[in-house]
């Protein structure tokens, strides 16, 4: 073992445990899901594809999963991030259409549809309800050149009215950015 005096050896030992405090919260691209940047706490998301994703002044917290916030106040209440990237070019109503034919098959009843204006970007909300197991569910739908992002509210029928402030907060703070990586 190397002998270092007792002052050499603590700085040694607090830049041993720096490195690795640095190596841990580390991620193979600085403020992705993986980063100290994006830390639940700091209720951010950042993502390579091109939009971040603020939760900040909300009950959600970022989980494990990747692109799923948990409610910190209702059980089983969770807010998803859904990407996708279109092969051909697509209106914002046509790529909604695409899909929306399909809730019916899976017992969504459209509660209703519409769009809107947020931060120079249109969008598009969708409102659902599924009878059988008691669920609501709050689509917002964002589309730049052939990047989707579909954000997505779901919580027991009941309690739905208490997150929506917190999804319509969690909507509110979409935003695209330059993408990190350029295709």
């Amino acid at each position: 073992m190397i002998n270092l005096g007792f002052a050499k050896q603590a700085k040694f030992h607090f830049c041993v445990i720096s490195l690795f405090f640095n190596f841990a919260y580390s991620s193979p691209i600085p403020a992705t899901s993986t980063s100290a940047l994006t830390s639940p706490e700091k209720g951010l998301f950042f993502s390579i594809k091109g939009f971040q994703l603020s939760a900040k002044n909300t009950s959600w917290l970022l989980s494990e999963e990747p692109l799923l916030y948990k409610s910190k106040t209702y059980t089983g209440a969770l807010f998803s991030v859904e990407q996708d990237t279109l092969k051909v070019d697509l209106t914002l109503e046509n790529y909604a259409k695409r899909w929306m034919k399909d809730y019916s098959q899976y017992g969504f009843d459209v509660l209703g549809v519409k769009s809107f204006s947020h931060n120079k970007d249109r969008g598009l909300v969708i409102d659902l309800l599924q009878h059988k197991q008691n669920k609501q569910i709050r689509q917002a739908i964002f589309l730049s050149n052939k990047d989707a992002v579909v954000l997505t509210c779901l919580a027991d029928q009941n309690d739905f009215k208490n997150i929506l402030t917190d999804c319509n907060q969690m909507i509110k703070g979409f935003s695209w950015t330059k993408p990190f990586l350029e295709k």
